[in-house]
């Protein structure tokens, strides 16, 4: 059976299942963040998604993140591409990180780099073999 087409503008052409990792440092917003994407989940069903999860976790601690990729693999037994687009950036709301340069802390600093780059590398290397068993397994 062909999997079903979607004519959702932002979703892709077909869609079996979608895991949706909302990672952060901040625990209410995670929740809120987390409960946003099951819902953008479940409304896919409709175009042909046949289910998924939403799934949270903090990326300053490495072994929730590995978690949270280990979790999106177990509820769909493949991982075919993974998206890190949480960072640290100019507006990032963390004492000692979006001033001036002479008053930002080591402390910001070494959270925007696990953030940024640590916590990429633990998903990369926790779902490499899943990655690397579909023909199609990419990081973005």
């Amino acid at each position: 059976m062909a999997p079903a087409q979607n004519t959702h503008p932002a979703a892709a052409t077909s869609i079996r299942q979608d895991i949706h990792v909302t990672a952060s440092t901040w625990t209410g917003w995670t929740a809120k963040r987390t409960a946003a994407a099951q819902e953008r989940i479940d409304s896919l069903a409709e175009y042909g998604n046949s289910g998924g999860v939403a799934l949270s976790c903090d990326l300053l601690d490495e072994q929730e993140t590995r978690q949270a990729i280990q979790s999106a693999i177990k509820c769909t037994g493949s991982l075919d591409i993974l998206v890190h687009c949480a960072a640290y950036v100019g507006t990032t709301r963390v004492p000692g990180w979006a001033v001036p340069f002479e008053e930002q802390t080591v402390e910001a600093w070494d959270a925007a780099m696990r953030v940024n780059l640590t916590a990429a590398f633990a998903m990369v290397q926790e779902g490499q073999q899943a990655l690397g068993r579909t023909e199609r397994g990419s990081v973005i």
